[in-house]
């Protein structure tokens, strides 16, 4: 590689800082930047980046840890697919080194030797941090639950450096031997390394995902508005469009609401299989009943079906199974053909319309399915006011957000349970359940959209300044949601601040709250946290809420802090 390309990098990755990242070291920056292009392709939101973002003193020399099953990522409140037809873990280490060195790969090994000791419990591995720990519980406990259902588990390792060199073949041979360790503990393991260079990396953030494909259509009706059609399109056309440059199939054309295949076991894709294995007489298409696919437009010339950025918001058991049917029987010829709705929906409340009534039968991810509910658009012109980006279509990274001034909805979820609601356990620990059995409490339509900004700018000034405290990531981690409550209750000066109290606080939070009443909260519920034992389990229960509000009671009957409150805003 030339000086010029390194360059290249270099300023690719300084424009990627700038936009993305400004406030965060290099190292740690470039340790983000790394990890979002070797983890482009599994279209991960920023939050599902950081979650397995442990990168830092201690880390194991990981800086990032992924658990997929059945390509869905592994998380706290994320259900374990069953049955699991894949398993990967990625692991990744990334510096700004310009060689590729030995010891880094020890690490690797070392700390993967420790995710496989079960004879040593996680608790033991106190020279870990404690979310390399984090990511270790969840491997072990998630993979303990696959085991009965699940053939191979594949293990991934990415080390990615700045090299313009290739790497001294030491590392092969370590490698190998790291591969060896792995299959004396899982016969089943399968094991892959990848070392990125600078010429991986530039490559990679240069490539822009394509949003427009082609299919081979057999027939189609179009309508006369020229914004649906129905085709009938070769299975096999279709598994060529389902699959990617790397053989794999295409996650980005599956409706994220929709990606959890259900399994080989479910009664309905046993079905679908045997219907695809049996072959003729009979059409595919008169014994299923097809998918459906909102486009951003489409059009047919000849047998030629062309369609930008593609989603399939129904259908998904029936795309795996024609995709798994092919990927195993790569020369199998059949001329059978499936049914194919293609609809432009000109308004996203439409889009969402459709993917919900498709999808009566498939479990979704139902906050996601607000994203275009009135309430959301304006919270989303609210927080635009105040130059914060409301990530309500996990689009941050494409539009090259700044990471500190996007506000997802889990995030902002979390910030109304712990500080409106009063529940801060819950938005430490269960937010998701919160959100499914009580979707209007934390979203309340009546609410003044104040109340939404007020939260997100009250935690952010939390966020910051327990940033520039001496406490460990853990315990910043921990008390978070209870100090925003905390912080709420000492701005208004009582114990149980209403929903128009909160969202008065808009005048006053944004300014910065002076750093003693911050330090003040943090104090306060730092010295409950290590009274009630400092760990993890006590901020997801709710004995410590109670805690928390009892204090917050005892301490909070003064008159308004910071110049008072101001009257309910507008929407």
């Amino acid at each position: 590689m030339s000086s010029l390309e390194i360059k290249s990098l270099d300023a690719n990755f300084e424009l990627w800082r700038k936009d993305r990242a400004p406030s965060i070291e290099v190292s740690k920056a470039f340790e983000r930047y790394s990890i979002e292009q070797i983890l482009k392709d599994a279209d991960l939101s920023d939050e599902q980046i950081e979650a397995g973002n442990f990168g830092d003193g201690d880390d194991g020399a990981v800086d990032g840890m992924y658990f997929f099953v059945n390509r869905t990522l592994i998380q706290d409140e994320i259900e374990t697919p069953d049955p699991a037809i894949e398993a990967e873990v990625v692991i990744i280490q990334a510096s700004t080194e310009q060689t590729f060195k030995e010891k880094r790969v020890d690490g690797l090994a070392r700390f993967t030797r420790d995710l496989l000791d079960y004879s040593k419990e996680v608790d033991e591995f106190t020279y870990l941090n404690s979310l390399a720990r984090d990511a270790i519980s969840l491997f072990r406990s998630r993979y303990e639950q696959i085991l009965a259902s699940h053939h191979t588990l594949k293990f991934t390792f990415y080390y990615a450096t700045k090299s313009d060199t290739d790497p001294h073949p030491k590392l092969e041979t370590k490698m190998k031997s790291l591969a060896s360790d792995i299959e004396n503990v899982i016969s089943h393991a399968q094991m892959t390394w990848e070392l990125w260079g600078a010429k991986k990396l530039l490559n990679t953030a240069r490539r822009v995902p394509s949003e427009i494909y082609t299919v081979q259509i057999t027939k189609d009706l179009q309508s006369d508005d020229g914004l649906g059609a129905v085709c009938l399109v070769k299975i096999k056309s279709l598994a060529a469009f389902l699959t990617d440059e790397r053989g794999l199939i295409r996650t980005k054309v599956l409706e994220p609401n929709v990606r959890a295949y259900q399994g080989k076991h479910n009664p309905v894709n046993r079905e679908i299989r045997l219907t695809l294995e049996s072959g003729g007489p009979t059409e595919f298409w008169w014994q299923n009943n097809g998918i459906t696919l909102l486009c951003k437009d489409f059009k047919v010339v000849g047998n030629i079906l062309t369609l930008t950025a593609p989603e399939i918001v129904n259908g998904l058991q029936t795309s795996q199974e024609i995709y798994d049917y092919f990927h195993s029987n790569k020369e199998k010829v059949d001329d059978r053909n499936v049914m194919v709705r293609v609809i432009n929906p000109k308004e996203e409340k439409v889009r969402n319309k459709i993917t919900r009534s498709t999808n009566f039968q498939t479990k979704v991810d139902d906050l996601s399915l607000h994203a275009t509910d009135q309430l959301h658009f304006d919270i989303e012109d609210k927080l635009k006011l105040y130059h914060l980006f409301y990530d309500r279509r996990k689009s941050a990274r494409t539009l090259r957000k700044r990471i500190s001034e996007t506000v997802s909805m889990l995030d902002l979820a979390r910030c109304l349970i712990a500080i409106a609601l009063g529940e801060p356990d819950n938005a430490r620990g269960s937010p998701l359940r919160v959100i499914r059995q009580q979707y209007s409490r934390v979203f309340d339509d009546n609410a003044s959209r104040d109340l939404y900004l007020a939260c997100v700018q009250l935690d952010h000034q939390v966020r910051e300044h327990l940033g520039t405290t001496h406490l460990r990531f853990d315990e910043r981690r921990d008390i978070r949601y209870f100090v925003d409550r905390w912080l709420a209750c000492h701005l208004t000066a009582t114990a149980t601040p209403s929903s128009d109290q909160i969202a008065g606080l808009v005048p006053t939070l944004t300014k910065p709250i002076p750093d003693a009443i911050l330090q003040s909260s943090v104090n306060a519920v730092f010295d409950l946290y290590t009274k009630g034992g400092g760990i993890d389990r006590l901020v997801k229960s709710q004995e410590f809420r109670t805690t928390l509000a009892e204090a917050i009671a005892n301490q909070f009957n003064a008159q308004p802090m910071l110049g008072g409150l101001v009257g309910k805003n507008d929407n």
